[in-house]
């Protein structure tokens, strides 16, 4: 990992907040061999594969899970989130290069039961009882996720999307659109040739 990379972090911190860093960079190091920075308190429980990319950051209060040996999570380069980032991997999650993410995040593979017509968990059985359904997940290059979106299982974000405040994305998402609301839809499109954002 490129050392200008911890300098631009450190020269804008005071002197408390500098050995908190060195402490969350030390950690790390520990754990991830190709170069994230995660900043703590976060938790990591994993029983299944992290692929963390070059020069990555996760904020403080990031939960990130596998809950099978099967379970992957893959991270492009140049990865940026806030706080509270939560993501939830069953199958998979995959994220391109240069995301980035505010506040309040969370992404999940699975959900706890089925509810279509032919195949319908009961709400009499507790929810932590009910099978673990699952659908990959992937996010494409230079995707920004707003403030307190939900990305739902099944789901493949295209890539240089927008994705406003407070979104639920139930859909996919056609690349170079910006989405907005619940369930999230598409309200603007990039036009090359005319070098700006359309409404659609």
């Amino acid at each position: 990992m490129r050392l200008s990379f911890f300098w631009e972090l450190i020269k804008f911190n005071g002197i408390l907040l500098n050995i908190r860093m060195l402490i969350d960079l030390i950690y790390s190091l520990l754990n991830f061999r190709i170069g994230a920075f995660l900043r703590f308190p976060s938790e990591i429980r994993s029983r299944g594969c992290i692929q963390i990319g070059k020069n990555c950051r996760f904020g403080r209060y990031s939960t990130i899970e596998l809950f099978n040996k099967d379970s992957l999570l893959k991270v492009g380069d140049g990865f940026r989130s806030n706080s509270y980032l939560h993501i939830g991997v069953v199958s998979s999650v995959t994220i391109g290069t240069n995301v980035l993410v505010a506040s309040g995040v969370f992404i999940s593979d699975h959900s706890h039961g089925y509810y279509s017509r032919s195949n319908s968990s009961s709400p009499n059985i507790p929810p932590v009882l009910r099978p673990l359904m699952s659908s990959p997940i992937v996010i494409g290059d230079n995707v920004w996720i707003g403030e307190k979106v939900t990305i739902l299982p099944g789901v493949n974000v295209g890539r240089g999307v927008i994705i406003g405040a407070g979104c639920v994305v139930t859909d996919d998402i056609q690349e170079y659109s910006i989405v907005v609301g619940v369930p999230a839809r598409i309200i603007k499109h990039y036009d090359f040739t005319l070098e700006q954002w359309v409404k659609i």
